[in-house]
């Protein structure tokens, strides 16, 4: 299990990685890698990831995100562990990054296109929510199928186009628009 901790700074939440865990979450197949992302990403944002729990025996705020990885041996559960206070006492070289997307992708192209579908997955899912749709409801409404809409909410971002989730994003009533910005 490895360990990722996250410290405020300022309104906005940046993530910390302790240790190796940075190069041991980029050395993830790409499937789950992009999940584990995505779930961290829900976490910055204030939102819970998909599919966790609380490891309050570690510590309070800290908790264990399960990342299901299908591969060919069959299904296998990598399991993260966060925490969204800083755990002192550990003298471990850390990385610090705005945006979790940006620290599991070299590839800035590969990192934004990431992030944008982390965020319209994430807007559908809030908007499925407040609705208070079932998945079957759902997916009439968008035009797809149940299990297309569960693997949305379970955050399976890898099988979402950016091209599907703004058509998804539309048929939700949501209006996506985009900021493009000189790169630092």
């Amino acid at each position: 299990m490895q360990k990722f901790v996250y410290s405020l700074h300022g309104s906005a939440r940046s993530v910390e990685f302790i240790g190796d865990s940075l190069s041991a979450l980029r050395a993830f197949p790409d499937a789950a890698k992009h999940e584990a992302g995505h779930q961290i990403h829900r976490v910055q944002t204030g939102r819970p990831s998909a599919d966790w729990k609380p490891m309050s025996s570690i510590g309070v705020g800290v908790r264990e995100i399960r990342i299901r990885d299908d591969c060919k041996q069959g299904p296998r559960t990598r399991k993260i562990e966060v925490s969204e206070a800083r755990i002192g006492g550990w003298l471990m070289k850390s990385k610090r990054f705005a945006n979790v997307c940006h620290a599991i992708e070299d590839d800035p192209e590969l990192a934004d296109n990431l992030r944008l579908r982390s965020e319209l997955m994430m807007a559908l899912r809030d908007r499925i929510e407040a609705a208070g749709l079932t998945q079957v409801e759902a997916a009439a409404q968008l035009g797809v199928t149940q299990p297309r809409i569960s693997d949305l909410l379970r955050g399976k971002i890898d099988v979402f186009s950016l091209d599907a989730l703004v058509r998804l994003a539309h048929a939700a009533g949501l209006r996506v628009t985009m900021e493009v910005q000189p790169a630092a």
